[in-house]
């Protein structure tokens, strides 16, 4: 069971002793869903990154012809800014989590404050712009599935090609989906460890 699965959660946390709780209840934001939730949707997102490099796989052959020979095209260039936001934000949001638990029954008003200050730039910033930059990269190279035509349509429409070289050569489709695996497993891992943290830390509440 976990915080959020509770029907009055918001009542049981104002009547409770967390100022972490507490405080979270009475705030005003666009992501108030627990860490480990929030850690799981960037998981996704970066394993969708990761899935750049099958998209690319099945490009018609004409297609796949406008691809660089070596480096990585410019798409990919968004897709590894987008994704490193939303890496760098579970990272802090991981270490906020931690926190939370680790100083629970002692952490100050103060300091709850600060955590979910945190929180909350990191969850804009992961979730809402990293998540942005990866589904666009997504919606341009797909763009790559409907053929050379509707590629051509697009360059004549934008004037310039998402699959144009980008001149760095030690930048690849490989490196950037291996990269948005692994951190997809690594903030999956997270979001179950908190989560099974946080478990524990409600059912010792509710035997005290």
């Amino acid at each position: 069971m976990r915080d959020d699965d509770y029907p009055d959660s918001v009542t049981a946390a104002l009547l409770g002793e967390s100022h972490y709780d507490r405080l979270r209840a009475t705030r005003h934001g666009l992501f108030k869903q627990p860490i480990h939730t929030k850690l799981r949707w960037q998981s996704v997102l970066l394993f969708g990154l990761a899935l750049l490099l099958p998209l690319m796989a099945v490009f018609p052959a004409d297609v796949r012809a406008l691809l660089p020979v070596t480096g990585a095209p410019k798409v990919v260039v968004l897709g590894l800014v987008g994704g490193t936001v939303v890496l760098v934000g579970g990272i802090v949001l991981t270490t906020v989590g931690v926190l939370r638990v680790r100083l629970e029954g002692r952490m100050t008003e103060r300091q709850a404050d600060t955590l979910l200050n945190v929180e909350e730039v990191a969850s804009l910033l992961g979730i809402g712009t990293g998540g942005m930059g990866i589904l666009l990269t997504l919606l341009f190279t797909s763009i790559g599935l409907g053929g050379v035509e509707l590629v051509e349509a697009y360059v004549q429409t934008m004037g310039r090609s998402p699959f144009a070289a980008t001149g760095v050569e030690w930048l690849s489709v490989n490196s950037v989906a291996t990269l948005a695996f692994v951190g997809s497993v690594a903030l999956f891992t997270a979001s179950q460890y908190l989560r099974v943290e946080l478990l524990v830390r409600l059912q010792n509440a509710v035997s005290d």
